[in-house]
């Protein structure tokens, strides 16, 4: 991977979040993007520290070393978390992660193997399982069902063309 994030929990509070990043123009353009929030997020802290775990989703993240990373302590991080998000740091993370993967099971080929250490988890397995219990499917079944939708749809395109 060309992008590294340097994290160093130890920083200073003064220093500039991120300590050193090393990447290409190039990783330099999808890193951006994957950080940029969805909406305009008022609290900076927490809006860092979404980014941080958008941009990294394959890191091992705990709400101390997340709240270590962006200079809030734990408790503090969390309450502003479920002010903004109405979800723990965690279950943000988790949905996070199972949004990433559903987007990899239908713009890719990619085998779940592959898919899980992209989103944190380390095996095929805890990955299905975890999407089971977000989704209420299986992987594959949600793959299936995405791609039929999706093939459905450019075929009703095509035809009212």
């Amino acid at each position: 991977m060309a992008e590294t994030l340097y994290l160093d929990p130890d920083r200073p509070k003064n220093q500039p979040f991120p300590l050193r990043r090393r990447f290409t123009m190039e990783a330099s353009g999808r890193m951006m993007a994957r950080m940029q929030a969805p909406c305009s997020i008022a609290d900076d802290g927490v809006a860092r520290a979404s980014a941080l775990l958008r941009a990294h989703l394959e890191a091992p993240w705990t709400v101390a070393r997340l709240s270590k990373s962006v200079g809030i302590s734990r408790a503090a991080l969390a309450r502003r978390f479920v002010a903004t998000f109405a979800e723990s740091p965690i279950q943000h993370l988790t949905r996070l992660r199972m949004e990433r993967a559903a987007e990899l099971l239908t713009t890719t080929n990619h085998r779940l193997a592959s898919i899980a250490p992209q989103v944190g988890y380390d095996s095929e397995f805890a990955l299905s399982r975890a999407f089971r219990r977000h989704f209420g499917v299986p992987p594959g079944a949600y793959r299936a069902a995405r791609r039929a939708a999706e093939v459905g749809a450019s075929t009703v395109v095509r035809m009212a063309a």
